[in-house]
Parts: C-alpha cells; structure tokens; sequence
C-alpha cells in the first residue's frame, strides 16, 4: 500500500480511538510577553492551508477582517487572527481556510509548523485555565509531562 493511502486509512480511523489531529501554527510575538506562542485547531475542521493569496479590502468591515478573497471560485472572509488574540506578526504568509457547519473561513497566519497526532487526555478545558475565550483547550504537544510545549487551541 503506497505512503499516502496508508496515511488516509490512518486518518480516516481516527474517529474510532481517543486521538485525534491538531495542526499547529504560530501567529506572531505576543504584544504583553514577548513570546511566540503556540496555537492549533482541529485538523477535521481545516480544509486547506494555502499561501497567502491575494486579499480585496471590504470598506466598513470589523477591525480584524483584511477583506475577502476568492479562493477556488468561492469569495471567503479573511481574518487577521494575530490581531484577535493579540500578536504582532512578521508577515501573514498562510492563509488557514477553515469549514465546520457550513461556514467557511480564511484565517491569516504567520506560519504552520506541523501536524500532531494526540490522545485526548493531553487536552485541557481552557476553563479550568482562565485563558479566555478564544482560546477551548490547552494541549500538551509532548510526552513527558514536565516541561511539556503547549498549544493554545483556538475554535474556529
């Protein structure tokens, strides 16, 4: 069975165990800390990640939308997500294009990293956290416990 088949049977059988996939991306250096935060959202709800295509400005749209852009033959909104939880990007160089209910969304990022494959006890209410609400769930990217990276997991 070649690579790639095998990797979608992989992915297709993950609704049946206690993993599932986050794609993980950064957004910029946070305004208060300094620092260069980790973030993800569920792969199931990312349709595409895609160099930053071309973006028509809307007169009189909110603060955080850069405008529209036509992606396939379908005009989606583009959200500067840096400036929704408060970074300062270099660049938007990917454009996360988003599908869960229906809705479609273009959500500029400054890069994308990886895609990991986690067990759901590794996730965290953001409840519990205080971490606002944005932000649903905190993931420990790694095994060990200590020390472990987080993702801020962001809902689309």
């Amino acid at each position: 069975m070649s690579d790639v088949l095998r990797e979608v049977e992989e992915r297709s059988k993950l609704a049946g165990t206690n993993k599932f996939e986050l794609l993980i991306f950064r957004l910029g250096e946070d305004q208060n800390s300094r620092t260069r935060e980790i973030f993800g959202i569920n792969v199931f709800k990312v349709r595409e990640a895609l160099i930053m295509p071309s973006i028509t400005p809307m007169p009189g749209s909110p603060k955080h939308v850069l405008g529209v852009s036509n992606i396939r033959g379908q005009i989606i909104p583009v959200i500067d997500l840096s400036s929704v939880v408060g970074c300062r990007p270099t660049a938007h160089n990917i454009l996360l294009v988003t599908e869960y209910e229906r809705s479609v969304h273009g959500f500029a990022v400054e890069e994308v990293e990886e895609i990991v494959r986690l067990e759901w006890d590794r996730v965290v209410s953001a409840e519990k956290s205080a971490a606002g609400t944005l932000v649903t769930s905190l993931a420990r990217l790694d095994e060990k416990e200590e020390n472990a990276r987080l993702a801020l997991i962001l809902d689309a």
